[in-house]
């Protein structure tokens, strides 16, 4: 019997995961609408991928998400951001 060894792995694609490919769309629709310009709405959105992969390299899985987090946008099925300083129990 033949077993995986990527089995663990998080599954990404063009090496970004499926939580930052949303940026991907949410970009392209606010350069469109500022500016009225698909092409430059493709341009924008290519941008906002180099953009990512540069935040996230030399980073682990997931790490964008808790990013957003940290900074108070609310994600599904966890606790509701904290504002002001992180405290961490010892």
């Amino acid at each position: 019997m033949r077993v995986h060894q990527n089995i663990d792995k998080p599954i990404t694609v063009l090496g970004l995961e499926p939580e930052e490919w949303a940026v991907l769309p949410a970009a392209m629709g606010i350069v469109n609408l500022v500016l009225g310009s698909a092409v430059l709405a493709v341009i924008g959105g290519l941008a906002a991928v180099i953009a990512i992969k540069r935040l996230k390299r030399g980073k682990p899985p997931g790490y964008l998400v808790h990013f957003l987090y940290r900074k108070g946008l609310p994600v599904k099925g966890w606790p509701k951001p904290q504002r002001g300083r992180w405290r961490y129990s010892s």
